[in-house]
């Protein structure tokens, strides 16, 4: 595996237009619609101009795309696909209607992929045996009282994370160097009937980071998901933005690189990492709760299912869509599948970014699992140190399937 090369960095004035332009789109989105466009923040403080309405968004990110036409370079390719993202997602919100898989390959640079009945079974069978193995619950609707019984978290969650965090961190500062004693995380708990339930932004120029945990009564909090969240949202999505942030002050890395929405490719990158890690940081000296393996296994089984939802809901209907779930998610209330089809069929956000979790994960894994120790640490260095999209993690780890 080879260093990505950085050194191709964008000209600086265009540099500088992008981060000036995804500002402005970000106050005109968060006055009109109360929805924020940038998520992570990790370019330098500067005076911008505002704009005016969102068909001058989409000129001028037009415009900056035909500027990068013959450049083939990978920080021009990321950019350009970046705006092509951006670009498509705006059309989305202005009317235009797109079939599910051009959108997804013009916003994540992926195209969809449905999960094999074989391989769904295979996820299922690990995350079925482990929980009969180790608490003697089967995966069948009428256990999913007694396996809320057994999990479910009571009224720690807070001293739980404060807990993980304490363990997990060090750990993974073993392996990657990241100044996280230089930012201040902010933990709050909020409660918004939305599907996810940790969020993590922030404004690394101020040194700030953010993150959000859901407790609204849409979501279950069992023993073993603060574990899983701290190794996801902490271990990996903040300190790979600390990470990036360090390499833009060192001005290893463009300016707009540090601009971060979750229509872009680069999220192939942050949830693959998130969603892998946890099966990677573990070591003989420091391993995860029994309730957290369980809770890891069952989540990367329900993450595939909803994967092969999510193609169907938007290819099919939300009929076939429902139906194949419930045949398939004993311990998720019909409520729950109802809602997670609406945002991804009718959100223009989540109908792009909610489909990517399943899918990078499934990609990460396979590329570390046939790697020693060593080798493991110096892909997951890279991605901690660069974004990219996912053809180019397709480069640099030998090469995954389509």
């Amino acid at each position: 595996m080879e260093q990505r090369k950085t050194t191709d960095l964008l000209q600086s004035e265009l540099d500088r237009r992008l981060v000036a332009l995804y500002r402005a789109w970000d106050v005109l989105e968060q006055t009109h619609s109360g929805k924020p466009i940038i998520d992570f923040d990790l370019a330098p403080k500067r005076d911008f101009e505002q704009i005016r309405s969102r068909q001058d968004v989409l000129r001028e990110l037009e415009a900056m795309r035909d500027t990068l036409e013959d450049d083939s370079s990978p920080v021009h390719d990321l950019v350009r696909r970046r705006l092509t993202a951006s670009i498509t997602y705006l059309r989305v919100l202005l009317g235009e209607v797109l079939d599910f898989r051009s959108y997804i390959r013009s916003t994540l640079a992926l195209n969809p992929r449905f999960f094999s009945e074989e391989e769904i079974s295979e996820r299922k069978e690990i995350a079925v045996n482990r929980l009969k193995k180790s608490f003697g619950l089967t995966f069948q609707r009428d256990e999913f009282k007694r396996f809320q019984s057994v999990f479910r978290i009571k009224d720690d969650l807070p001293q739980q994370f404060d807990v993980f965090r304490s363990i997990w961190v060090p750990q993974l500062l073993r392996h990657v160097e990241a100044r996280l004693n230089d930012y201040r995380i902010s933990v709050e708990f909020a409660s918004e009937d939305a599907y996810w339930k940790s969020w993590i932004s922030g404004d690394l120029s101020e040194h700030l980071i953010r993150l959000q945990i859901n407790v609204h009564p849409r979501h279950f909090w069992y023993q073993g998901s603060v574990e899983s969240l701290v190794i996801h949202e902490y271990c990996a999505h903040a300190v790979q933005m600390v990470s990036w942030h360090e390499r833009i002050e060192e001005k290893q890395l463009p300016e707009f690189l540090g601009i971060l929405t979750v229509h872009f490719p680069d999220q192939f990158l942050l949830e693959g990492l998130a969603e892998s890690l946890i099966y990677f940081l573990p070591s003989e000296d420091c391993k995860l709760e029994p309730m957290s393996v369980v809770l890891r296994d069952l989540h990367y089984y329900v993450l595939s299912v909803m994967n092969n939802l999510h193609i169907l809901a938007n290819e099919e209907s939300p009929g076939a869509a429902l139906k194949y779930a419930l045949e398939r998610l004993p311990f998720t209330s019909e409520d729950v599948i109802e809602r997670e089809i609406r945002d991804r069929t009718t959100n223009p956000l989540f109908r792009c970014y909610q489909y990517v979790y399943a899918i990078a994960k499934e990609s990460f894994l396979n590329a570390l699992n046939p790697l020693d120790q060593d080798q493991r640490w110096e892909l997951l260095r890279l991605v901690y140190n660069c974004p990219m999209t996912a053809k180019q993690f397709e480069e640099i780890s030998g090469g995954l399937p389509a």
